[in-house]
């Protein structure tokens, strides 16, 4: 049996975070391209990141790319994290499909703002 431990990255994978969960939504318009994002925060860490979006494999590659830059770091670097960070973790992406970066940044600062506003 493992211990308890007080740092929520280094739980077991089945413990549950402790903490809040917030979400974040961003669309181009009602039907079309979408980032979901959620955050689990735990003394202002991020703890997890999640994403959900439409079936678009670069969009997928957006969000796998930016929930890695959130796990683990403090919640103030939602705000921080732009496309500069991600267009390198994303060698190849069509410069058609670019526009999906903002999309997915616009979620994250949604979920970033519900995490700061009052519980």
């Amino acid at each position: 049996m493992m211990k308890p431990s007080a740092d929520p990255l280094s739980a077991a994978p089945d413990s549950p975070i402790v903490g809040r969960i917030v979400s974040g939504r961003s669309s181009s318009d009602h039907s079309g391209p979408f980032f979901q994002v959620t955050l689990h925060v735990s003394d202002d860490l991020v703890a997890n990141a999640e994403y959900s979006t439409f079936n678009c494999i670069w969009a997928n590659m957006i969000g796998l790319a930016a929930m890695s830059r959130l796990k683990g770091r403090p919640l103030a670097s939602c705000r921080d994290v732009g496309e500069k960070d991600l267009v390198p973790m994303l060698e190849g992406i069509p410069v058609t499909k670019r526009d999906l970066i903002p999309l997915c940044l616009a979620a994250i600062r949604d979920a970033h703002r519900q995490a700061e506003s009052p519980a």
